[in-house]
Order: C-alpha cells, then sequence, then structure tokens
C-alpha cells in the first residue's frame, strides 16, 4: 500500500544507514544488495559502450549482483565483451535473441526475467557516478519503497523526495524525467502481466515502459527520489524525436485519469513545450532522418486528431519548416549548435543505430 500523506524531503535515516564511501563500497553492502536486486543492459551493436558501462559496474556497489546483458542479436564486439566480463563480474550473465526484436521488446524481454525484489534496467552508453548513490542503497536494503527514481543530469525533479506517485505526478516533471528508462528502480511485482502487455502494444513508441510510470501514478505507490544526480547522459540521440512525440500522444491518450492524462500531455506538449520540443524534433529529423521526416510528421498528425482541433491545427501550422528547403533547415541547426556551445555543451548527435 501506498504511503498517504504530503510530499516530503527524507531527513531521518534509518538505523542502517549507509553513510560513507566505505560503507557504500563495502563487502557486506555488495552482498546484502546482491540479495535485493538485479540489473538487466539493454543493449545492440555498441560493443564500445557495453565495455565501458561493465567496466564500471565492476567496481561498484553492485558488482556481485546479478548482472544480465540482453543482446539485441549484435554482429559487433559484443558477445566477445561479454564474454571477457563473465570472468570478471561474480554473477553475470547473457542472453542473446536470435534475431533483432527492436529496442522496446529488448527492454520488455528484461522485465520477463527479473525475478528479484528489485529491477534495475539500464541502457549501454549512460555515465554512472555511484558515489553519489548512498541514498539509493538504502531505499533498496530497507526494502520499504516502490520506485526509486535516479537522479540524472538535466532533470529537475526535487532530490530527497519521499512521497506518493500521484503527488509527485502533480506537482514534477514525474512524467517527462521517467521517460528516460534507467532512471527508475523499481519492485519487480508492479510490473506484471497487464504492464508488460501495454509495454508491447505501445513497443512502436520507443516508450514500451510508458503505461507502466503512469499506472504506478494512477496505483499511488511510493516513491523516492535521489537527493543527488547518479546518471549522466551523453550526446547522442537514441530516438526519433517525431516518433517520441507521436509515441507520447499514443501513451497519454491511454491513460484514463483525465487529470493525471493532462498533466502528462502538458509536460511535453502544453504551452511552450509543444513549440519548443515541436520544433526541434523537425530540425532533428530534417537534419539526420530527412527521407523519414514527411511520413513520420503525417503520424504525429495523425495521432494528434484524437485529441482536440487545437492541437491539430498547431501541429500543421509547423509543415511549412517540415517542407522548408535544406538551407533552412541547416540555418536553424547552426543556430542550435551556436546556442550549445554558449552552455558549453558539444553538438548533438543522431545515433541511428539505437
Amino acid at each position: 500500500m501506498a504511503r498517504r500523506g504530503n510530499i516530503r524531503e527524507q531527513k531521518n535515516l534509518s538505523a542502517d544507514q549507509v553513510t560513507t564511501q566505505a560503507d557504500i563500497f563495502s563487502d557486506d553492502v555488495k552482498r546484502r544488495l546482491a540479495e535485493r536486486i538485479e540489473l538487466y543492459i539493454f543493449t545492440y551493436n555498441r560493443g564500445p559502450f557495453l565495455e565501458e558501462t561493465l567496466k564500471t559496474l565492476s567496481t561498484s556497489p553492485f558488482a556481485e549482483c546479478l548482472i544480465t546483458v540482453v543482446d539485441n542479436h549484435s554482429t559487433d564486439s559484443t558477445q566477445e565483451v561479454c564474454g571477457r566480463y563473465s570472468t570478471i563480474l561474480k554473477k553475470f550473465r547473457t542472453v542473446r535473441h536470435r534475431a533483432n526484436l527492436g529496442c522496446s521488446a529488448n527492454y520488455l524481454r528484461a522485465v520477463e526475467l527479473a525475478s528479484s525484489t528489485y529491477t534495475w534496467i539500464l541502457a549501454d552508453d549512460d555515465r554512472l557516478d555511484f558515489t553519489r548513490a548512498g541514498d539509493i542503497i538504502e531505499k533498496i536494503l530497507e526494502g520499504e519503497v516502490d520506485l526509486i527514481s535516479v537522479g540524472t543530469e538535466g532533470h529537475n525533479l526535487r532530490g530527497g523526495t519521499y512521497g506518493t506517485t500521484r503527488e509527485v505526478a502533480l506537482s514534477q516533471e514525474y512524467f517527462l524525467w521517467h521517460s528516460f528508462i534507467p532512471s527508475l528502480i523499481f519492485k519487480t511485482e508492479h510490473f506484471d502481466s497487464e504492464n508488460l502487455i501495454e509495454g508491447y502494444h505501445n513497443a512502436d513508441t520507443l516508450l514500451p515502459h510508458f503505461m507502466f510510470v503512469a499506472n504506478m501514478a494512477v496505483k499511488n505507490v511510493t516513491i523516492y527520489i535521489s537527493k543527488e544526480k547518479v546518471f549522466s547522459k551523453g550526446n547522442n540521440f537514441g530516438y526519433a524525436p517525431l516518433q517520441f512525440l507521436t509515441g507520447w500522444l499514443k501513451g497519454c491518450n491511454k491513460i484514463q485519469d483525465g487529470v493525471l492524462r493532462r498533466k502528462c500531455m502538458s509536460e511535453v506538449l502544453g504551452g511552450t513545450n509543444f513549440w519548443r520540443n515541436t520544433i526541434f524534433a523537425i530540425l532533428i529529423e530534417t537534419t539526420f532522418r530527412k527521407s523519414e521526416v514527411r511520413r513520420e510528421y503525417s503520424y504525429y498528425m495523425a495521432e494528434a486528431r484524437k485529441f482536440t482541433p487545437l492541437l491539430l491545427l498547431k501541429i500543421m501550422s509547423l509543415l511549412p519548416l517540415v517542407w522548408a528547403p535544406k538551407s533552412i533547415h541547416r540555418f536553424c541547426w547552426n543556430k542550435y549548435e551556436n546556442y550549445r556551445a554558449k552552455l558549453q555543451q558539444g553538438p548533438p548527435q543522431f545515433d541511428g543505430d539505437r
């Protein structure tokens, strides 16, 4: 049952809390974590990235946990990397599909394999700093909270929050920031057959966990948001952004709770978010996936027809940008790159093979 009451910052720690760096990396903590949580890494043809992730995990507090690489029939060095780490990590396995199932189905296969109290599903290319994970480890070892939100650079969830999912969903950007799959550690029992089926129904959206996140808000389970940012993400775009927006609309349309549905919509497509995210998606698509942009935009409009006429009109108003000459797209993209440079951020790179 969810713990009711106002959202609060967690200040009083348990008697067996983990407080120092030595505690976090101690053999006792590693042993206790192995009894509580399993880690899964879904991957396809990203051997060098996978190796860096496994290297980080091998010296982390989770080094003695069962770590499973779910390989989507990679044809690069992935199997060689897995072979090396099978002798380094204490409990390590590889599940290799006989064919590429797609990114979403690969993630859901990891969910199906999970059997521990908690499950953490990671991508193969995100950087983690486990020296910041003390409170996360405490919550896993306590075993009470249903969801643990792992802090990620660029996300603005309030660290140290302990409350219920509905409260967080209505007061923070719960839906948007948890669209990043590795940001949630969850009690395995919650990702049941209903959520798996809905995940497969959403497989074409690249958001296979969308309805799980939404259903947890409806169910109003407990959630803890880590105090520090454990993840730092790279510059790769591992998805087609117009497909992301279309999937967001599709997912929102399935949320039965009207209040939560409107809140979910607003986080990505409400007010100025609509213009920023849609124009950004058009520029990404026209720069890196020119042959796909018009077809993807038609899907975006088709899904918008299920919502308000105003949303469809707003999307249609940007059709001139979709059909604009390449020189216009390049001009806009250069402006965006200059903006990122002022923020001391490198140019984003689209990862078409993800």
